[in-house]
């Protein structure tokens, strides 16, 4: 068997392991496919509010909180317990131009008031037909939006608000300044 690249390695040394702000961006054509793999993988667990989503002319933004899974995670030792913690960063997820949005929820589900809800991938929807219309899903664990866009001129954007960090860092660093 022929060895294969390592998805792992080759995501983990683009972006490095120093807490940056990611700005990412799906190109057009052949690279289409490969660059989702890489978003997915940015955006994975990711969550929102949908209330907070923003349609502005024929451009949807999602602002989202991301754990950074391109950072490895940083490992803790606390009363002879050893847990790993990821960094996160507040982000935004952009779409354009867009025709529609159609939402789909789990009848069982409760997606009331501001819920919070985690994103478990996204991809574009082959379209056999060369359509002008093309479908982007993004997917969670008991609903779906499908994002109606114009396939030419497709763009998916990701960019971080901030700088990742740790939960527990800023967790500590607030606690110290109320004592």
């Amino acid at each position: 068997m022929k060895k294969q690249p390592d998805f792992t390695e080759l995501f983990y040394s683009y972006f490095g392991q120093v807490p940056r702000k990611v700005q990412y961006e799906v190109r057009q054509g052949a690279s289409r496919y490969h660059d989702l793999v890489f978003l997915n993988s940015l955006i994975h667990d990711a969550r929102f509010v949908r209330e907070k989503i923003r349609l502005r002319g024929r451009r949807v933004t999602i602002p989202i909180n991301r754990d950074c899974w391109e950072l490895k995670s940083t490992m803790h030792e606390r009363e002879k317990d050893v847990y790993a913690e990821l960094h996160i960063a507040d982000a935004v997820l952009t779409i354009s131009p867009i025709e529609d949005i159609q939402w789909t929820f789990r009848h069982t589900a409760d997606f009331t008031g501001d819920k919070e809800l985690w994103i478990q991938d996204l991809w574009i929807e082959r379209n056999d037909h060369q359509d002008e219309i093309t479908k982007i899903i993004i997917n969670g664990f008991d609903w779906k939006c499908t994002i109606s866009a114009q396939c030419d001129d497709l763009q998916i954007k990701l960019k971080d608000s901030e700088v990742p960090y740790l939960y527990s860092e800023r967790q500590e660093a607030q606690l110290g300044r109320c004592t």
